[in-house]
């Protein structure tokens, strides 16, 4: 059985013209038509950028998914009783089982919050792991970061993908790291440049989708709409 999923940092829908646009993402991932899709930078009611609006919520009825949520900052909404959340999500047309959220708080207090979405999704009949991230800017937390990913996540019995935008360049001491223990789609099948970033004049591949226990079949970058975010979307198609 063969799949299609997607990563794809939405900016909390603010596109290349300055404007929020749900819709706008949605019309992306319909054009790509993956099965699941790993989302960073999603507002939850986080602030007045977005309208306190669910992005999640907005994005999994416009596409008609399951979805799960992974918090990566979570904040007080001034003068209601409500709290607004900034981080990783997930959309699937298939099952999905459980999920956890694994914060990166390995140093508190002083830089942005990153965390780690894992879920479970039953795929014709077997469960697949599947994880979400988005790792710092800071080179001394993404190596920390990035170690945690390779130790922890390649381990285990299931078919796993960990995918999300990890700021990190290919061939570099990360990138080693994780390839160690998985496999880079884009390096085993991807057919063009493989530039997600920035979306209208590509110059970097910043977004990735690492598998392990899987046989990856093709991967391409989504440029047909380059103004939605300012990355690119990242696809691959993968064999269980």
């Amino acid at each position: 059985m063969e799949i299609k999923v997607m990563t794809f940092n939405i900016r909390h829908g603010l596109g290349m013209d300055r404007r929020i646009n749900i819709g706008r993402i949605a019309k992306a991932i319909k054009l790509a038509n993956p099965d699941i899709i790993g989302l960073n930078e999603v507002d939850r009611h986080f602030s007045g950028r977005s309208y306190f609006k669910d992005q999640l919520f907005e994005l999994a009825d416009l596409l008609e998914m399951s979805s799960a949520f992974g918090p990566a900052i979570t904040v007080k909404i001034p003068f209601v009783s409500a709290t607004g959340q900034y981080g990783n999500a997930l959309l699937s047309r298939y099952p999905i089982l459980s999920s956890e959220v694994i914060p990166f708080n390995f140093i508190k207090g002083i830089f942005e919050g990153r965390s780690l979405l894992q879920s479970a999704i039953q795929i014709d009949g077997k469960v697949v792991r599947v994880c979400v991230t988005h790792l710092s800017f800071n080179p001394f937390l993404r190596k920390i970061q990035t170690d945690f990913i390779a130790q922890r996540m390649f381990r285990n019995a299931f078919p796993s993908i960990v995918m999300g935008d990890f700021n990190m360049l290919p061939g570099s001491g990360n990138w080693r790291k994780i390839t160690e223990k998985s496999t880079d789609a884009w390096q085993a099948a991807g057919t063009g440049s493989g530039l997600t970033f920035p979306s209208l004049r590509p110059r970097l591949t910043l977004d990735y989708i690492f598998t392990r226990g899987v046989e990856v079949t093709g991967a391409e970058v989504v440029s047909d709409i380059r103004d939605a975010s300012d990355h690119l979307p990242l696809t691959a198609s993968i064999r269980l």
